[in-house]
């Protein structure tokens, strides 16, 4: 990238409406190699604390306010089956925790934070799903899942 016009400073380039529009006037004025077709606009800084105190343009970076972000896919959601959706309820109710060496789920063996992951179902079941299957998932997947980690040692998994 070529570098920025020497003695031409922010306090040099007037006002900051002027001081955009030579910026991007300048970008796009920088040749390229991209055998006459059109130059890529460049892609904002998505690191903000960078640059919300510059008033000076810094190389290599655009302002945000500049050119706008590509737009994305739509995120998939995080949880797609009812299986995972029943074990993040009963991880979040405090049912489960993981095995902290090899990650497996294990049962607390709480009677509360059991009753308390069966109600949240119940209240709040995924969409498409009634709060009775909600419940019955939950119960399942806690029935599945026992206090032990497979991988540990028998006298050091308590």
């Amino acid at each position: 990238m070529t570098a920025a016009p020497i003695g031409k400073t922010a306090a040099s380039l007037g006002d900051s409406r002027q001081r955009k529009e030579r910026l991007i006037d300048w970008v796009y004025a920088q040749p390229c190699g991209t055998g006459g077709q059109a130059r890529a606009p460049p892609i904002a800084n998505p690191c903000h604390v960078l640059t919300a105190g510059n008033d000076q343009w810094v190389e290599g970076f655009v302002r945000q306010e500049l050119i706008s972000m590509l737009m994305m896919k739509e995120r998939r959601p995080a949880i797609r089956t009812l299986r995972g959706w029943a074990i993040e309820v009963l991880r979040e109710a405090g049912a489960i925790h993981e095995c902290e060496e090899h990650g497996w789920a294990r049962d607390r063996a709480d009677p509360h934070a059991r009753e308390r992951a069966v109600d949240l179902a119940r209240r709040h079941p995924p969409a498409g799903t009634s709060g009775d299957q909600a419940a019955a998932e939950v119960r399942d997947v806690l029935d599945s899942i026992g206090d032990t980690c497979p991988e540990c040692p028998p006298d050091s998994s308590g």
